[in-house]
């Protein structure tokens, strides 16, 4: 109990220190509250930098734009994944469990499965709906989910080329 006063009375003459040691650096000009400066100057321009003939022009640039958007957008799809990631739970009833561990194909009620999303983009890039996206948005998943622009979805198993080839409904129209 002393040890603990002791502790209380030492911080407490440690703060009182320190704040009066911060008092007197701030009357005597050690220490600032404020920096005080100067606005900053400024003009503002005599005239528009975008010339007035050019207006027509960049107009007629975004609506070329738009058109290209619109033109492409159909063919990017959104490629949603997931894999299943078992999971072994720690029996603490089993001293030797870290030692003689059980074969892989063993399932337990311990053991779980831990799911992983993940979300990728891709482009149609044939009639037959071939799709191009990066190998490790689909490497090693379970199941594949694609979905179109306008919010069709078509759901895929872990063999991609077959599942790629029933993409062909969908592109009939791009």
């Amino acid at each position: 109990m002393k040890n603990l006063l002791k502790f209380f009375a030492f911080v407490a003459l440690l703060s009182l220190a320190i704040s009066a040691l911060y008092d007197y650096r701030l009357k005597h000009g050690g220490l600032s509250t404020l920096q005080r400066t100067t606005p900053e100057k400024y003009t503002l321009a005599s005239s528009p930098n975008v010339d007035p003939n050019q207006v027509a022009s960049l107009e007629a640039l975004n609506r070329e734009r738009r058109a290209l958007v619109s033109a492409v957008v159909p063919s990017v799809v959104a490629v949603k994944t997931t894999k299943k990631i078992a999971i072994e739970r720690q029996n603490q009833l089993d001293p030797f469990g870290f030692f003689f561990r059980r074969p892989r194909g063993f399932q337990n009620p311990n053991d779980e499965a831990l799911v992983q999303n993940s979300l990728g983009s891709g482009v149609i890039v044939t009639n037959e709906g071939h799709i191009i996206t990066n190998n490790h948005v689909v490497d090693q998943v379970d199941e594949i989910e694609v979905q179109l622009s306008d919010g069709r979805t078509e759901m895929g198993a872990r063999r991609k080329r077959a599942w790629l080839a029933r993409m062909s409904k969908w592109t009939s129209r791009y």
